[in-house]
């Protein structure tokens, strides 16, 4: 991540850090409270893909049912009912 120093009084390796500067750190530099701000933040792992509609075992039919459990990898047992796949998925 990036942050920009906003404040005069932090110091680096080779003397004081000048307010508007831009360094890459690793985390957050928690002990500067105050006196930087974030101007660049990796996105979150897996944050890149929305879940704009989430699978709703109540609302699905046998049939989304079915190939939502395949897609889980779940074995569906043989004469299973439709509440029977609903409460498989909703585990």
């Amino acid at each position: 991540m990036k942050i920009r120093i906003t404040q005069p009084g932090l110091y680096g390796a080779e003397g004081p850090i000048p307010v508007g500067t831009e360094i890459e750190v690793t985390k957050e530099p928690v002990d500067w409270a105050g006196r930087y701000e974030l101007v660049d933040r990796p996105a979150p792992k897996g944050s890149d893909t929305a879940i704009v509609n989430p699978f709703n075992a109540d609302k699905a039919s046998e049939e989304e049912l079915r190939a939502h459990l395949a897609d889980k990898g779940v074995t569906i047992p043989d004469g299973a009912t439709v509440k029977d796949l609903r409460a498989l998925a909703k585990k």
